[in-house]
């Protein structure tokens, strides 16, 4: 089972903090689940700090990086993430969104 942990950042301060926090958490609770991070934004220094989880920049995450008026743009930020999520998440998976 792996467990997939989605925010369009993880900048130092709270919810970098917090992902940091739940990460140490689930490896001690959970250490035969692999873990997935994904990031709208480049992957923070910390990210070295866990070697065993597989961290993932995918800009069509960052959701404060488009305009809303494009509705192609829109469009194609959809499809992408829907690729990720049908090309990486499977059954029993879990997937948690931070917002």
């Amino acid at each position: 089972m792996t467990i997939h942990i989605f925010h369009y950042h993880l900048d130092a301060g709270g919810v970098g903090r917090v992902i940091q926090s739940q990460i140490r958490a689930l490896l001690q609770s959970f250490p035969d689940y692999k873990i997935e991070v994904y990031s709208g934004r480049s992957l923070p220094q910390w990210a070295s700090d866990f070697p065993e989880v597989r961290f993932t920049h995918n800009k069509v995450l960052d959701y404060f990086n488009y305009n809303p008026k494009d509705n192609h743009q829109l469009e194609r930020n959809w499809e992408q993430l829907d690729k990720l999520i049908n090309t990486r998440i499977r059954k029993g998976d879990i997937i948690h969104f931070h917002n």
